[in-house]
């Protein structure tokens, strides 16, 4: 019986192994598929460069949507420029003295000149008119050979002038710079006259009045609280009323060159 057994197994091991088998040896049977052939892949396309153009910028507005934590800060005070000081008025009215040398026409010798002097500033013609009025004394001597009326021939004739003119005129700025000006003016005036002399031992006196036409050449400079000044006259005589005749109307043709000192004054 055990016998029996055996072979039974033994049989039913050999049937289960059979169909294993067989297909083992039809898969070893069994080409293997060709291997499908290789296509070769083209190269990678290098990637195409595309400049870049930067974006127009745009203001952007920083804000805060915080809160403040404090007290919003005052902005800082600015003061305001202090109001420039008005510019002072220019003087109108002058008042002071000149001096200088006086030189007449006739054989008299240069003497000098000096008085006061008031001038005034109009508004007209933006201010460049002035009115002047001048009172002074001159005085001229002079020595020389001369034919004596009735008397005759005196080799050492003496003649002594005193003048005082009193003087108006009219001064007209031609030029105007920083502080100084030229002007050019013309006037009229009377000029009382007092002469000495002595021919051949003997002496007299006489005395007229002239009158004068002026003409004037004068430059200023403001210096401290007034005017310097300088000027060129020129006077011409044209009547003598008195004794002197010839001689007094000689004397009031002259020459004077003048410096002068004036304050500046508001009228």
């Amino acid at each position: 019986m055990s016998l029996f057994r055996g072979v039974a197994l033994a049989v039913t091991l050999v049937c289960a192994s059979a169909p294993a088998a067989g297909k083992a040896v039809r898969k070893a049977k069994t080409p293997p598929a060709p291997a499908a052939a290789t296509t070769p892949q083209a190269a990678p396309a290098e990637p195409e460069v595309v400049p870049l153009v930067p974006a127009p910028l745009r203001r952007v507005e920083a804000y805060s949507d915080a809160e403040p934590k404090g007290p919003a800060s005052a902005p800082p005070m600015v003061s305001a420029p202090a109001p420039a000081p008005p510019e002072a008025a220019e003087p109108n009215l002058f008042l002071g003295a000149r001096g200088g040398g006086w030189v007449p026409l006739y054989f008299l010798h240069p003497g000098f000149q000096a008085g006061v002097e008031g001038q005034y500033r109009l508004p007209a013609l933006d201010g460049r008119l002035r009115l002047s009025l001048y009172f002074g004394f001159a005085q001229a001597a002079g020595k020389s050979a001369r034919l004596v009326p009735s008397r005759g021939y005196d080799p050492a004739f003496i003649e002594n002038v005193t003048a005082w003119p009193l003087e108006l005129t009219g001064h007209y700025e031609l030029w105007r710079g920083d502080h100084q000006g030229l002007s050019l003016g013309a006037g009229y005036g009377l000029t009382f006259l007092g002469a000495s002399f002595e021919a051949l031992g003997a002496s007299t006196g006489q005395a007229s009045l002239g009158h004068v036409a002026l003409a004037v050449l004068s430059y200023h400079l403001t210096l401290g609280p007034g005017e310097l000044g300088a000027a060129a006259r020129g006077a011409v005589g044209a009547t003598s009323l008195g004794t002197l005749g010839r001689v007094g109307t000689d004397s009031l043709s002259s020459f004077t060159f003048t410096l002068s000192y004036s304050l500046g004054l508001h009228l």
